[in-house]
């Protein structure tokens, strides 16, 4: 069996048995994240300081995407910011 079909295999049980996956970032990954923020919304043209009459990000934001990629070792946990930016939060030290 090739990893195409522990892949299809995989992806057919969850499908079959519905399971939900429900990620969080861990405290040194928040800290990260809250570190990128910092730097990064100072320059980001999207970042809504709440001064303007029509946020840059659009009514309902969602500036920030979120991308946890599940691997037999770890959790890789990157952010996207909507002008493209993009900063690895993943935590190697607990892998």
């Amino acid at each position: 069996m090739d990893e195409k079909d522990i892949a299809v295999r995989f992806a057919e049980a969850i499908h079959q048995s519905e399971m939900t996956n429900t990620f969080a970032l861990g405290v040194d990954e928040n800290e990260s994240l809250i570190d990128f923020l910092h730097t990064h919304n100072k320059e980001c043209k999207y970042y809504d300081d709440g001064t303007s009459a029509q946020p840059p990000g659009g009514a309902i934001g969602g500036r920030l995407t979120y991308c946890f990629t599940p691997t037999t070792i770890g959790t890789g946990v990157e952010v996207q910011c909507a002008c493209g930016v993009k900063k690895d939060l993943t935590n190697y030290d607990n892998w």
